[in-house]
């Protein structure tokens, strides 16, 4: 029975107890770092901002981390409201566009759901911070991996049918920590550093669940076709082995 907005209500709730629980931790161990590392503020993700509870074919979108989120600003109050806030108001980049990501997300979600609502996926990232507006350095990533390894509950949360990870190659280290037990499978006829299908053996990810190079690559490199190749795989049967 497909889960409802009052469902997803529910779920959030959890979702939140669980930043608020692990949050204070992280922000410690983050601090000790010093203060000129630029590290952003957390990217945390509200199931129930946009209309992801009214998409018939739920799309989970995972990219590799921010741009510089809020690092400038300094929150007064709850880091946690202040972090959902903010991911509500940047309404799933709708003032982005011309960006391969968010053109290559929307895309990919409206071919999905042709008659569904506007911004009815999730956008979540492998990595919750950012440093100096791109891939935190190793001793950020595994201070996040070990206090703040969530990923796997937000996408067990949103329940999703299928999952893109617009990560690329260059980050299946990461996945691998974040995703205890993650294969590869090949695609026929694409190279498997382009695309390649996920399968987790302890269920923490559909049977739908693809990783290919970040859109600004495919764009760089003229290879948007994959969009369209991942739009047809995900359009499959969900029973039927890819």
């Amino acid at each position: 029975m497909p889960l409802t907005r009052q469902d997803y209500e529910e779920r959030q709730r959890e979702l939140t107890g669980l930043y608020r629980e692990l949050w204070p931790e992280l922000s410690v161990e983050l601090a000790k770092l010093g203060p000129n590392r630029n590290i952003s503020k957390p990217f945390l993700i509200d199931l129930t901002a946009h209309k992801y509870a009214e998409a018939q074919t739920k799309l989970v979108i995972v990219g590799q981390q921010t741009n510089g989120w809020h690092t400038e600003v300094t929150i007064k109050g709850d880091p946690i409201d202040y972090s959902l806030g903010a991911y509500k108001d940047f309404q799933l980049g709708t003032e982005y566009f011309r960006s391969p990501f968010w053109r290559a997300s929307h895309e990919l979600y409206r071919s999905l759901n042709p008659n569904g609502p506007e911004n009815g996926f999730i956008w979540t990232n492998l990595l919750k911070v950012d440093e100096k507006m791109g891939r935190p350095k190793p001793d950020v990533a595994n201070i996040l991996h070990r206090y703040f390894n969530l990923l796997p509950k937000e996408i067990e949360l949103a329940a999703p049918d299928v999952v893109v990870f617009f990560t690329g190659p260059n980050y299946d280290d990461m996945l691998k920590l974040t995703f205890p037990g993650i294969t590869k499978n090949e695609i026929p006829d694409v190279r498997e550093r382009a695309m390649t299908r996920l399968e987790c053996d302890r269920g923490a990810l559909p049977q739908r669940t693809y990783r290919l190079y970040h859109p600004k690559y495919l764009n760089i490199s003229r290879q948007w076709d994959l969009i369209e190749r991942i739009q047809d795989l995900a359009k499959a049967n969900s029973a039927q082995p890819i």
